[in-house]
């Protein structure tokens, strides 16, 4: 519906605040617009976290894969962590 009335997410700039995101994973070619590492230990996603909620937000649209529900937006990711911490009804696992 959203997209067959045009809304891609173009001109759309959507902040990822996460685990990082995989760099050279192709659902986000061209898709990231700028990165920055609170962690020191670099933008590269070794949980996978980040890179998944950035890839429900922005894969492409390229006939491979998943494809993101605003695809033409621009992606601004942030890592602020290196680990997932679940927390369970009060308890922190």
């Amino acid at each position: 519906y959203a997209w067959s009335r045009g809304w891609t997410g173009e001109g759309s700039k959507v902040g990822v605040i996460d685990s990082g995101i995989n760099m050279d994973h192709q659902e986000f070619t061209n898709s990231i617009a700028d990165t920055k590492d609170f962690t020191g230990m670099g933008i590269e996603d070794a949980h996978g976290h980040g890179s998944h909620v950035a890839g429900t937000i922005g894969a492409n649209r390229d006939g491979n894969g998943m494809v993101g529900v605003a695809f033409d937006s621009d992606l601004y990711i942030a890592k602020i962590h290196t680990v997932v911490t679940v927390v369970v009804i009060g308890k922190v696992l």
